[in-house]
């Protein structure tokens, strides 16, 4: 059985050391043939992580991308 799984890292810090342990869970779910997609906030423009939440009218484009594993 295969899951497909997104592996999000949400972290901006400048010395950032859980982003070992995501690489780790990302690496051991592709070892057991899992269609994984690695996400790191910092590598996308998620604007809702930079600034204060505010009710919106749906899913950015960067959310979708990243779901879409684009």
């Amino acid at each position: 059985m295969s899951f497909k799984t997104i592996v999000f890292y949400g972290s901006y810090r400048r010395d950032r050391q859980g982003i070992k342990a995501a690489y780790f869970i990302f690496e051991q779910l592709q070892q057991r043939n899992h269609e994984v997609i690695f996400a790191d906030a910092k590598e996308y423009s998620f604007g809702i992580l930079d600034r204060m939440y505010k009710k919106s009218d749906g899913v950015t484009t960067e959310v979708k991308a990243v779901c879409n594993g684009t």
